[in-house]
C-alpha cells in the first residue's frame, strides 16, 4: 500500500535505513511536487497537522486508510442517494402536466430523428457535440473535427447560406422558419395523402363508377405532388443511394410508381385489371407519411411489433412452417380419398395454416375421426403458437414502455435542476426543497411545452450523446 503514496524516502533504500537505525532518530521524508490534499486532510483530522512530512511510516499509512474509506464512504452515499426517490416523485402529476412531458419527450425524439438524419443527408452539415465540452468537439457531415471556436462560427455561417441546406429544410421539416414555405409543403403532402386515400377506396364503390374521369385527375394531381416532392428529396440530399434505401423513402416511391405503371400499361381485362388493383393497393403505402402526427405510445407501439419480428419473427416463421408441414401431412393421410377436398399435401397444409391463425375458412375440414383428431392438434397447436407471439410483443411493449418512462423521469429530474439553479442564482444560495417543489410544479403547469423543452434541450441532449457513447 505505500508503494502508492505521493511522497518517498530520500538518498537512501529501506535496507540502509534499518541498518543506520541507530544514526537517526527517525525516518526523514520529502514530499514529491505538489501535497496530496487527501492525505494532507487526513493529517489533519487525525493529528492535527498539516505537515505531511512530520508524519512516521504508520501515521502515513493511516491516513491512506482513511482517505480511501472516506471516498468509499462518498461512492456508497452517491449509490444510496441515487436509488432514493427524487423530489419531483413528491409532486402529484395533473393530465395537463403529464401532457406536457409527453410533448417534451415527443419534440426531443423528433430532434435527434432529425439528427441523424441531418448527419447522414444533410448537404452540409456542421454540429457541436456537448458530450465533449473540453476540449470542444464539431462534426462536419458526421466526421469529427477538432476546430477553433472562430473557425466552427465560419462553418456554421457557410452551412445557413448553403442553398441546397435550405430547401433540404424545406422538404424534410415542417417547423423549418415557421411559418414558411416548409409548413406549406408539409400541409399540401398531408392533405395529398388523405385525398388519395380517400379517393381509393371511394373509386372502387359501384355506384360512384360514372366518375372516373375525375378520380383519374384527382390520381395525377395528387401522384405530381408526391413526385415533385421526392424527386426534390432525392436532388437536395447527401448519400442519395443511401437515402433512397431507407424504409419510409422505399414506401415512397411505391406509392408513386403504380400509377405511373398503370398508365404505361392500360387500363382492360385479365391481367391487366388484376395488376391494376394490386398497384392501387400499393399507394395506400403513401399514408405512412403521416407517421409525424404519432404520439409517444404510438411509437412504443411500433417499435415493440418492429422489434418482435426482428427479433423472433424467424423463429415463429420457422415454427409455423414446421408446424404446418406436419400437421397438413398428417391431415392429408388421415382424409385422403374421403372425397372431403384433401387431394395433396399442400392442401393439407393450407388447412394447417388457416386453422393454426385461428382464421378458420371452413373451405376445408377433416372428416374422419382420426382427421378430427389431428385438425384438434392443429388448433390448440395455432393457440399455444399465437399466445407465444402474444407474449413476445408484450414483452418488448413493457421493455420500451420502461424505457419511455425512465426518460420521462429524466426530463423531471432536468425541469427541477433547472428551476434549481435558476433560484440559486450566482451567489449559490441555499433554497428549500418545498420552495424548490413548488416552483417546479409553477414552471410545469404554467410554462409551454416549447419554452420547457428549449430550458433543458441541451441537458437532454448531453445525456443522448453520453448514452450513445
Amino acid at each position: 500500500m505505500s508503494a502508492n503514496h505521493d511522497y518517498a524516502r530520500t538518498g537512501r533504500s529501506t535496507s540502509q535505513e534499518e541498518d543506520n537505525a541507530g544514526d537517526h532518530p527517525g525516518p526523514t521524508r520529502t514530499v514529491e511536487g505538489k501535497l496530496n490534499t487527501d492525505v494532507s486532510a487526513a493529517a489533519s483530522k487525525l493529528f492535527k497537522t498539516d505537515d505531511v512530512e512530520k508524519l512516521d511510516e504508520n501515521q502515513l499509512v493511516l491516513c491512506e486508510i482513511w482517505t480511501e474509506i472516506r471516498k468509499m464512504k462518498q461512492q456508497v452515499f452517491s449509490e444510496l442517494q441515487g436509488l432514493a426517490p427524487h423530489p419531483t416523485e413528491e409532486v402529484f402529476m395533473t393530465q395537463t402536466m403529464e401532457n406536457k412531458l409527453d410533448g417534451i419527450f415527443q419534440a426531443f425524439s423528433n430532434y435527434t430523428n432529425k439528427l441523424e438524419l441531418d448527419q447522414n443527408h444533410k448537404p452540409y452539415f456542421v454540429d457541436e457535440n456537448p458530450s465533449y465540452p473540453r476540449p470542444k468537439r464539431y462534426s462536419i457531415n458526421g466526421d469529427f473535427r477538432d476546430l477553433t471556436v472562430d473557425l466552427y462560427l465560419q462553418k456554421k455561417q457557410i452551412e445557413g447560406e448553403n442553398y441546397r441546406n435550405h430547401w433540404y429544410e424545406v422538404l424534410h421539416d415542417e417547423t423549418y422558419n415557421y411559418p414558411s414555405e416548409a409548413l406549406l409543403v408539409y400541409i399540401i403532402i398531408v392533405l395529398s395523402i388523405i385525398i388519395s386515400v380517400v379517393t381509393t377506396m371511394l373509386s372502387t364503390v359501384p355506384e360512384l363508377s360514372d366518375h372516373e374521369d375525375l378520380w383519374f385527375v384527382i390520381e395525377l394531381v395528387v401522384t405530381l405532388c408526391f413526385t415533385i416532392e421526392y424527386i426534390g428529396k432525392v436532388i437536395f440530399v447527401r448519400n442519395r443511394i443511401l437515402y433512397i434505401l431507407k424504409p419510409m423513402n422505399v414506401l415512397d416511391f411505391l406509392a408513386i410508381v403504380p400509377f405511373y405503371i398503370t398508365e404505361a400499361m392500360g387500363e382492360g381485362d385479365g391481367p391487366i385489371a388484376s395488376i391494376s388493383g394490386v398497384l392501387r393497393a400499393l399507394r395506400l403505402t403513401r399514408i405512412a407519411k403521416i407517421r409525424q402526427l404519432a404520439t409517444p405510445y404510438t411509437n412504443i407501439i411500433l417499435r415493440a411489433m418492429i422489434d418482435s419480428v426482428l427479433g423472433t419473427g424467424s423463429a415463429v416463421g420457422i415454427f409455423l412452417f414446421i408446424g404446418c408441414v406436419f400437421t397438413g401431412t398428417l391431415v392429408y393421410a388421415a382424409e385422403e380419398g374421403n372425397g372431403t377436398g384433401f387431394d395433396s399435401i399442400p392442401w393439407g397444409m393450407w388447412y394447417a395454416v388457416v386453422t393454426m391463425t385461428t382464421v378458420g375458412y371452413g373451405d376445408l375440414y377433416p372428416t374422419s375421426f382420426w382427421g378430427l383428431l389431428l385438425g384438434t392438434l392443429t388448433i390448440l397447436a395455432g393457440l399455444i403458437l399465437m399466445s407465444l407471439i402474444i407474449m413476445v410483443i408484450g414483452q418488448y411493449y413493457m421493455i420500451h414502455l420502461e424505457i419511455y418512462m425512465q426518460q420521462k423521469k429524466e426530463i423531471c429530474k432536468l425541469l427541477y435542476e433547472k428551476v434549481e439553479t435558476d433560484l440559486r442564482g450566482r451567489d449559490r444560495k441555499l433554497v428549500e426543497k418545498k420552495v424548490l417543489l413548488k416552483a417546479y410544479k409553477k414552471d410545469l403547469s404554467d410554462k409551454t411545452i416549447k419554452k420547457l423543452y428549449k430550458n433543458i434541450k441541451d441537458m437532454l441532449r448531453l445525456n443522448y450523446e453520453q448514452r450513445n457513447e
